[in-house]
């Protein structure tokens, strides 16, 4: 009997805490997100469209409808967008370019700087000496 109310009550707190929080239709859960978000923090292999999926127990089809119904974008631009404000930082401190680059995951730093421009409006040579000139 124990182990039956023991199990129930984990069970409750599975539930509850999947589904305390609002849905709307069409949108991912909140937790979802900030799974998606926490994952994103570890830019060393970005993440593939099955990995998030499996991360958030949902078909990629699902997934990606959801995510574009929930931020406004495709999980691709959001992922993006997340490295270029990780480069923000990044060149923000005294880490060279081309370690930047290379920590962000791109093959090379031409492609990289590529990528910093198309985003941006400026190379990352540009972007960095602003920042030393304002500060």
């Amino acid at each position: 009997m124990e182990l039956i109310s023991g199990q129930l009550a984990i069970e409750l707190t599975r539930y509850c805490t999947d589904n305390n929080e609002p849905t709307v239709s069409g949108v991912l859960a909140p937790w979802r997100l900030r799974a998606i978000d926490e994952r994103l923090e570890d830019f060393d292999v970005p993440p593939t469209l099955t990995e998030l999926s499996e991360l958030c127990r949902l078909s990629v089809r699902q997934l990606t409808r959801g995510f574009r119904a929930s931020r406004g974008c495709s999980i691709g631009e959001y992922i993006a967008q997340a490295r270029i404000e990780q480069a923000k930082k990044l060149l923000s401190t005294e880490r060279s370019i081309k370690a930047v680059a290379y920590t962000l995951g791109f093959a090379s730093s031409s492609s990289f700087c590529f990528a910093f421009r198309r985003a941006i409006g400026e190379t990352p040579r540009q972007f960095k000496s602003r920042l030393l000139r304002t500060h």
